[in-house]
């Protein structure tokens, strides 16, 4: 019976030495070839879900806006921000935000907003604090970097909805 001699590394040549690393690298590449191919799969896949989620939320996103419009029409618009006709600084920020269209940092907001609230007669004896507080406890608002803010995307499209009611009427 033949004995089987095992392999050390020590025996082998420099070029047998490369001829076996150049096979481990051929595995390797075809192993990750196959993994990669298979993550490639599996991320179409998500993305494919991701897309036909986005439209199914976009158009429950459209069928609320329109029951939320059917709702003002119905109730005369009180369903929706009762306070936007009221002096408050929340109204006053929503106004500023949602007629801007796009986020504002903390001072342009301040320079807007205190001249307004100062002739309504609102905000107190600090207006930037009171300010600094509306952005940050009301949920229309959303703080979209440091000392930035916008209107949220559904308190934009509620402003959309009474835009329309009132520009109905």
């Amino acid at each position: 019976m033949a004995k089987k001699e095992s392999l050390r590394l020590e025996d082998l040549s420099a070029e047998q030495l490369e001829m076996l690393a150049v096979e481990k690298r051929k595995q390797d590449k075809q192993k990750n070839k196959g993994e990669l191919e298979r993550i490639e799969k599996e991320l179409l896949e998500l993305e494919e879900k991701e897309s036909a989620i986005r439209k199914e939320l976009a158009e429950v996103e459209q069928e609320k806006m329109s029951l939320e419009n059917s709702k003002m029409k119905l109730d005369g618009g009180a369903g929706l921000w009762r306070d936007l006709d009221e002096a408050s600084p929340t109204t006053i920020l929503t106004n500023i935000l949602y007629e801007s269209d796009e986020p504002m940092t903390l001072e342009q907001i301040r320079e807007q907003a205190i001249p307004i609230m100062q002739e309504m007669g609102v905000g107190g004896e600090k207006p930037e604090q009171s300010i600094n507080v509306t952005l940050g406890a009301s949920k229309r608002f959303y703080r979209a970097g440091r000392g930035v803010y916008a209107l949220a995307g559904w308190a934009r499209d509620h402003m959309k909805v009474l835009e329309q009611f009132k520009s109905e009427e």
